[in-house]
């Protein structure tokens, strides 16, 4: 059944149908307001919001009576748009809680800060403290990379970077997906960062629907004529 959701007194997901195979990249496009991150809210399970009709299925069991946290555990990752900041909180705190204490994680994290020219000095601060915007974003993929997710939904990564900072997470997501076959939706808004990512499928999403799927040639297509086509 499609997935009906939103505010209290206010739908926003007005239908959403969409399957992610197994390592596969989809980017999911769309102008503002359309709705595309209240749907990673959403799945993610973040309070305030309300699911009217329609299930999240994710392998094989429907995830939408579990808490935040036992979604995360199941293998779901999502990357918002603005990061939280966790006072007193390193990252490497952080996912020595997640991922159980890993003796090793020190020398993983700071290999991972390595792979997205982030600046190793800025893991003894507080988690996500007093960071650029391109910052942020490099941080949520370090974090993807050590917690290895089953399904990760980034959500504007590629906010905030340079073309160089682009390249260096895009190149990393590549090799997360094929390292772990991790499946990846990205919301975005810049077609730049799909032309670095191979693509399985592109979603335009207007007025809370999924109105047009296709291959990466859609992306070029909404890039150079826009969205009014579907108003």
């Amino acid at each position: 059944m499609s997935l009906r959701a939103g505010l209290p007194g206010r739908t926003i997901l007005d239908g959403i149908d969409l399957v992610l195979g197994h390592g596969e990249i989809h980017a999911l496009i769309g102008p503002n307001g359309s709705g595309k991150s209240t749907l990673t809210h959403v799945l993610m399970g973040k309070t305030g919001y309300e699911v009217t009709s329609g299930s999240v299925r994710f392998n094989d069991a429907d995830i939408l009576s579990l808490d935040t946290w036992e979604r995360a555990r199941r293998g779901l990752f999502v990357a918002p748009q603005q990061s939280t900041e966790i006072p007193g909180v390193t990252m490497e705190d952080a996912l020595k809680s997640a991922v159980d204490g890993n003796a090793a994680l020190h020398d993983a994290i700071a290999a991972e800060a390595n792979e997205v020219r982030f600046d190793t000095a800025i893991l003894s601060r507080s988690m996500n403290a007093d960071l650029s915007g391109g910052e942020q974003k490099r941080s949520e993929v370090i974090q993807m990379a050590i917690l290895q997710p089953r399904l990760a939904i980034l959500d504007e990564i590629d906010s905030g970077l340079d073309m160089d900072g682009l390249r260096a997470i895009a190149k990393r997501i590549r090799r997360i997906v094929e390292e772990n076959g991790t499946s990846i939706l990205i919301v975005t808004h810049r077609m730049r960062l799909l032309d670095e990512i191979p693509l399985a499928k592109v979603h335009v999403m207007f007025n809370g629907r999924i109105v047009d799927s296709g291959g990466p040639g859609l992306a070029k297509t909404i890039e150079s004529s826009g969205y009014a086509k579907y108003s």
